[in-house]
């Protein structure tokens, strides 16, 4: 059985295709942007040497860090102690690191760093130094035997039942060292801010 239909069922069964109308308007052209040059980064890696201009340099450098380096791992045992007396061994360990680790950041921060507020830093600074010094005199005192510590009382012509005295000492003995190892790194700092 077929069916047959008339033309008009046929042409919406069947449309007739059109032949596309080549119809050129105003044709903008987009023409390909231009590939940017690869840029290839330096293999060299970083080189030391270059931050010194001689041997004498390097050396002088090498002697002005060592000392930093050596009190910093002095004053974190000596914040231990200190640290130890609310908290555990390994708390107190990474509180000591953390204490010595900002400050010398805190110190290069004030030396290189311009769009900071220098006030916050030096509070920050300050407040961390303090803490080694306390730190350490406490760990002096803890650990100060009575017949040193009246040898040097002797010495200084301090009277033993002063409390003024006890904190002089212990000052003199291992507060101090905090100052000396920060005073280095910022003599370090200075070095490599002045050859920029």
């Amino acid at each position: 059985m077929t069916i047959e239909l008339d033309e008009e069922a046929q042409k919406l069964l069947n449309p007739p295709q059109e032949e596309p109308q080549e119809e050129i308007q105003d044709a903008v052209v987009i023409e390909d942007e231009p590939e940017e040059p690869k840029v290839e980064l330096p293999k060299e890696r970083f080189n030391v040497d270059k931050l010194f201009s001689s041997t004498k340099e390097k050396w002088i450098f090498i002697a002005f860090i060592t000392p930093p380096v050596a009190i910093s791992l002095i004053s974190m045992m000596h914040m231990i102690t200190l640290f130890q007396t609310a908290n555990n061994y390994w708390m107190s360990l990474m509180i000591a690191v953390s204490v010595e680790l900002a400050a010398i950041s805190s110190l290069v921060a004030l030396a290189t760093l311009k769009k900071l507020s220098k006030g916050t830093v030096w509070t920050i600074f300050g407040v961390l130094a303090f803490i080694q010094i306390i730190g350490n005199m406490y760990h002096a005192f803890v650990n100060m035997t009575d017949e040193s510590f009246v040898s040097i009382l002797q010495l200084f012509g301090l009277g033993a039942n002063n409390i003024w005295s006890v904190r002089l000492v212990t000052f003199m003995i291992s507060g101090i060292l905090p100052v000396i190892s920060l005073t280095f790194v910022k003599g370090v700092v200075e070095y490599f801010r002045g050859g920029e």
